[in-house]
């Protein structure tokens, strides 16, 4: 008889990180790459910009695609909700966590708090 059995990737644990990114408070409560959600004080995100950061990141074209390359560099999904958005960042590289962040704290967030979806159950 098979038994089915959850797999759950390994959460790194630390103490909150705080700081700055340009003119708007950061805080890091915890970081999961496959379930990153990202609180901002944005009333509405800058869609357009949005959508432009998914397009490259997403990279539905496959135009960055390169062959023999040992990861694909794409993000898996991007959901928008209300004040926050959440991110698979998959396979890719560090630059479009910051650029994300970047990208809100340019539109005019003056706080960024950052955890899981499963740190927003406890």
């Amino acid at each position: 008889m098979v038994e089915p059995v959850e797999l759950q990737s390994d959460i790194m644990r630390f103490e909150p990180i705080s700081g700055r990114i340009g003119s708007a408070d950061l805080l890091i409560e915890q970081l999961q790459w496959n379930d990153v959600v990202i609180h901002h004080t944005l009333a509405s995100p800058p869609l357009d910009k949005l959508n432009a950061w998914f397009q490259h990141w997403f990279d539905p074209d496959d135009e960055r695609y390169r062959e023999r390359a040992e990861f694909g560099d794409i993000i898996h999904s991007l959901w928008v909700r209300p004040k926050k958005l959440t991110v698979d960042f998959g396979t890719a590289a560090p630059d479009a966590f910051w650029s994300l962040l970047a990208l809100l704290e340019g539109a005019g967030t003056t706080g960024l708090r950052i955890n899981s979806s499963a740190g927003e159950l406890s």
